[in-house]
């Protein structure tokens, strides 16, 4: 009895297991790939190897569109995508980069007349600097051309000029080329100072609107101009 019992179940486990073979074997072969060969639609339970790369259609038992594998790209094809990503992926590096600067500039201002109270005091204490280096300058003439004089006398007369007033006008004339030339430095600073202050009052501007790391090309400016003009001033 318990032997014709194990044949019986064995003979199922057969049965069950040729059964799900034959219904694989059906559903595989209820696929059909449609491609293309010289312009001509194909149907088929299979494909070419050497066809695989131009791309087709995997339709199913009820001939509908199960799947689609995408033509592989070309040589052409493949340097444009790998120039895209390479373009992209120095956009993000540019965003990562001015995300890190807005960042430390709304740390220093929160609105765009923090930037202009800065730039001028900053432009305040420079013109003080050049102011006080130019009454230093004009009193340097002076004395160079009261030693000028000096010095003339003796010339004139055929005489050589003594050592202490030849000193003098050497150490004045080379105080007085310092003073000059840090005269020009500090203009040269003012108008650097000018610029860098009218960048960070521009971008805090934008930063009202946009997220840091917003890049220019992203920007609307007459956004940002509307939302400047409707937003009242902040007084401090």
């Amino acid at each position: 009895m318990r032997m014709c019992w194990s044949g019986r179940l064995a003979s199922g486990r057969l049965l069950i297991f040729l059964l799900g073979s034959l219904l694989a074997t059906e559903a595989m072969a209820a696929k059909l790939y449609r491609f293309q060969v010289d312009g001509r639609t194909v149907l088929r339970d299979r494909i070419p190897a050497e066809l695989l790369g131009q791309g087709y259609e995997v339709l199913g038992s009820n001939g509908m569109v199960i799947d689609v594998v995408p033509p592989a790209p070309t040589a052409e094809e493949l340097v444009v995508r790998r120039t895209k990503e390479a373009a992209e992926q120095q956009r993000q590096e540019k965003m990562a980069q001015q995300k890190e600067a807005d960042i430390n500039l709304l740390r220093l201002y929160e609105q765009p007349s923090d930037v202009e109270r800065a730039r001028l005091r900053k432009a305040e204490e420079v013109g003080t600097y050049i102011s006080l280096q130019e009454r230093r300058q004009e009193a340097l003439e002076q004395k160079l051309a009261q030693a000028q004089r000096q010095a003339e006398g003796f010339t004139s007369r055929g005489v050589e000029v003594p050592g202490d007033i030849q000193q003098e006008l050497n150490e004045v004339s080379g105080v007085l080329a310092d003073s000059k030339r840090d005269i020009r430095d500090r203009r040269t600073e003012l108008g650097r100072i000018t610029r860098e202050y009218a960048e960070q009052y521009e971008r805090v501007r934008i930063l009202q609107v946009y997220p840091p790391g917003t890049l220019y090309d992203e920007v609307d400016f007459e956004r940002v101009d509307r939302f400047s003009k409707a937003k009242p001033p902040v007084s401090r």
